[in-house]
């Protein structure tokens, strides 16, 4: 802290970061566990875990009809599928692709944030994705909670049903305290799978999203807080 005070050393909240400055931080974390064997639940692992649940995002998630893990190349074409729909990525706050050539970038992104994709198990199509972004309302060991499904698959509970996984998994695994969902105003169903799910309607967020296209959107927050 001397150094601090000295002008000689500048900290920075890792909320505050820039993505690439987090990406290299993940990595040197992701060294640090490779290097010393850390036990995931030994207090140095947990600290990072609380802080950076990007690195247990390896993991699989499995429902009875779902599974979500890493997203890979080969998974283009089923991308592409879903997000060209106008329909689907507005509503998330995305532009739809244009092209296949596009949707290989966003598998690209996908993997470096650990997003999962979400998996139908009775063909192994990916019909969607799911994952955990910092939250716009600061809240200790809290996480804002993001997903979009095909079209083709609406009005069947299969998002409520891998949002219901993804809980547990942040609690029970990543220590969180709380969890977020926002949606827009006419984002219905978004809503309505928060609402499902357990999550209760914390507050009004006016002008809270620049989407791509310039238009300012109002944003509903929904909340779960860990049981004790």
């Amino acid at each position: 802290m001397e150094k601090v005070k000295e002008g000689k050393l500048v900290l920075h909240k890792y909320e505050e970061m820039s993505p690439e400055a987090l990406r290299w931080i993940l990595h040197s974390i992701e060294e640090e566990f490779l290097k010393y064997h850390l036990e995931e639940t030994s207090q140095a692992a947990q600290f990072y875990i609380t802080r950076f649940p990007q690195l247990l995002f390896g993991e699989e998630i499995e429902t009875e009809r779902l599974r979500l893990r890493k997203w890979r190349k080969e998974d283009v074409n089923d991308l592409y599928e879903y997000a060209c729909d106008a329909e689907v990525g507005p509503m998330a706050g995305w532009k739809p692709h244009e092209s296949i050539e596009e949707s290989a970038q966003i598998i690209e992104l996908f993997i470096r944030q650990k997003e999962w994709a979400i998996e139908l198990k009775e063909n192994h199509k990916v019909i969607g994705s799911i994952g955990f972004h910092q939250p716009k309302i600061k809240k200790d060991r809290s996480l804002e909670l993001g997903y979009v499904l095909s079209k083709n698959y609406w009005g069947q509970g299969l998002m409520s049903e891998a949002v219901k996984q993804v809980c547990t998994f942040a609690f029970e695994r990543l220590h969180q305290e709380a969890l977020f969902i926002c949606c827009f105003d006419d984002n219905v169903r978004s809503a309505r799978v928060a609402e499902k799910c357990g999550f209760q309607y914390y507050k009004y967020l006016e002008k809270a999203y620049h989407r791509y296209d310039g238009i300012d959107f109002d944003e509903h927050v929904f909340i779960m807080s860990k049981k004790a």
